[in-house]
């Protein structure tokens, strides 16, 4: 899985800062029993899904995966405290490090076929993406985005940004606007 960890790379925020779920850090693997595996990271006693990231892979080789902290809210003594913020690059990085991780696995099963993903953001409602959140007049009023597409395995394994893409892109131009791409810096 040869650049494995570059899958879910999303531009830094304006700190330097990474992002927090970032699934690429799952460690806490187990078993679900006879319905499959999952790997996460934080483990399932942990009682903070606000900053988990997690993969369940079913025995029939069907994937789920939940990202928290899509949107958060900013703490007391920030600027914009109070508000509802979306972190589109939690969102792009940690599907596109799913998709990348569920095309691996296919690949390791041999499997060469078409795939159905989707993908549904909840609770998102009155957020304002990140960085915008200052001006306060852009809140997400719309339905919850759910987005469905049909590609081959090797896609996801070898392209999983452009798939994830494919799938956000509407969200993101009614959200940030057209030419915004959570995958790459800010051209100057």
């Amino acid at each position: 899985m040869e650049g494995a960890r570059s899958w879910g790379d999303v531009r830094a925020d304006r700190f330097g800062r990474s992002y927090d779920p970032d699934f690429r850090g799952a460690i806490h693997t187990w078993r679900r029993g006879a319905a499959g595996w999952a790997v996460s990271t934080y483990r399932e006693a942990d009682d903070a899904p606000v900053y988990t990231a997690k993969l369940e892979l079913d025995f029939d080789g069907t994937g789920h995966f939940f990202c928290g902290r899509v949107v958060d809210t900013i703490t007391a003594g920030s600027p914009g405290a109070g508000s509802r913020v979306m972190f589109d690059t939690i969102l792009a990085g940690n599907l596109a490090s799913f998709f990348g991780a569920i095309g691996a696995f296919f690949e390791a099963a041999g499997y060469v076929g078409h795939v159905d993903v989707g993908m549904a953001l909840t609770g998102i409602e009155g957020s304002m993406p990140y960085g915008l959140h200052q001006w306060g007049d852009n809140a997400y009023s719309g339905p919850a985005p759910r987005r469905t597409a049909r590609v081959t395995a090797a896609e996801l394994r070898d392209d999983p940004k452009s798939v994830t893409m494919s799938l956000i892109r509407r969200f993101l131009d009614a959200t940030r606007g057209t030419s915004y791409v959570p995958f790459e810096e800010p051209k100057t």
